[in-house]
């Protein structure tokens, strides 16, 4: 099988980037902190191209060619999911990604804060509970 621990690593450091950017909207000093929320969105944006384009270039392309059609399955649902998942978050980032940005509209950078984070977390979760421990 494949060794998935730099996959768990990085998912790890996306639920870091996560907790940290709703730590601080939990504080509501969103416009105090805004310019620190744009950089944690940036530094959580890279995180999740270099994860994905690991994903896309290793760990899928691996798990299609195995033999096991239910992971075959999976994953090819996984990839599915996740392309309009990335432009969303994409999306969200080039909205949110400064200080003016957020303060424009910090209502709106609350729900869709929230709505994306949470996105992430569920896919981040589904993979470490379904096809991650497929793998182990």
């Amino acid at each position: 099988m494949l060794n998935i621990s730099n996959f768990s690593r990085q998912h790890d450091e996306i639920y870091k980037s996560i907790y940290d950017i709703e730590a601080l909207i939990k504080n509501n000093t969103i416009e105090k902190d805004a310019m620190t929320l744009g950089k944690l969105i940036s530094l959580l944006s890279g995180k999740l191209k270099v994860h994905l384009q690991s994903e896309d270039n290793f760990l899928y392309p691996n798990l299609l060619n195995s033999g096991d059609s239910k992971l075959k399955t999976i994953t090819q649902s996984y990839i599915d999911e996740m392309g309009n998942l990335k432009s969303v978050f994409e999306d969200y980032k080039n909205n949110f990604n400064t200080k003016n940005k957020i303060c424009a509209d910090i209502n709106a950078f609350k729900i869709e804060t929230s709505k994306i984070l949470n996105a992430l977390k569920n896919r981040l979760n589904k993979e470490d509970n379904n096809l991650y421990t497929l793998l182990k």
